[in-house]
């Protein structure tokens, strides 16, 4: 088994803290980006759907029931 000398035990030890912590910032930007997009569709879909009931001519809402 190869003796490994503490400084380059302390380069890996580096490397693998620096990697931990870009994980843990990439894990946290694709969760923000993530919720930003849905809320961002979510917003525009709602709208779209709002905008046509407004549309709709009142006979329509007359002539079908609640539920329907």
């Amino acid at each position: 088994m190869p003796v490994v000398d503490k400084l380059e035990r302390d380069i890996y030890l580096g490397i693998y803290a620096a990697l931990v912590v870009g994980l843990f910032i990439f894990t946290i930007a694709r969760t923000e980006m993530f919720f930003g997009l849905s809320v961002a569709a979510s917003r525009k879909f709602h709208q779209g759907m709002f905008s046509c009931v407004i549309r709709a001519p009142s006979y329509f809402f007359d002539t079908n029931s609640i539920g329907r």
